[in-house]
């Protein structure tokens, strides 16, 4: 690489900021049906500060966050990237509160995810349909619906 680390660091944060200013002030999204673009956009930021070992963005994030979170409520669910951002801003900055959206994330992610008790029911919670132990002889178990529509 002939691009010092300074002009590297420096490409990077001006096309950070110039994709954070493209999100909705009101809704930290991108404008139209775009929910899980933004969580991408929030894990960037916060692996960001990771890498130049720094804390620009956390304020910013825990923003984003917490405008996401009135869009999709609880559990930012149907869209694991948040969940995603969510532990990479917590292993950033070691704030709680990003630990607590990670811990949503994933309960909702696990109660979408088929278990083996499932298959031997046949029967997935919440879900309006029975469910095969096997697909093409691998087992069902572990795989995780993307929508939560029964």
């Amino acid at each position: 690489l002939t691009t010092s680390r300074a002009d590297r660091v420096s490409i990077a944060e001006a096309a950070l900021e110039k994709t954070a200013s493209l999100l909705d002030n009101s809704t930290a999204q991108f404008p139209g049906e775009s929910y899980g673009f933004a969580g991408i956009v929030y894990s960037q930021l916060a692996a960001f500060d990771l890498a130049t070992n720094q804390t620009k963005y956390q304020d910013t994030l825990q923003n984003y966050f917490r405008l996401a979170s009135e869009q999709q409520p609880v559990n930012f669910s149907g869209v694991l990237n948040y969940g995603f951002a969510a532990a990479m801003a917590y292993k950033t900055y070691k704030d709680p509160m990003f630990l607590e959206y990670a811990r949503q994330s994933w309960w909702w992610g696990r109660l979408n995810t088929i278990s083996q008790a499932d298959l031997n029911t046949g029967i997935v919670p919440g879900k309006n349909f029975t469910v095969c132990a096997t697909c093409q002889a691998i087992t069902m178990a572990g795989g995780t619906f993307y929508v939560s529509f029964p």
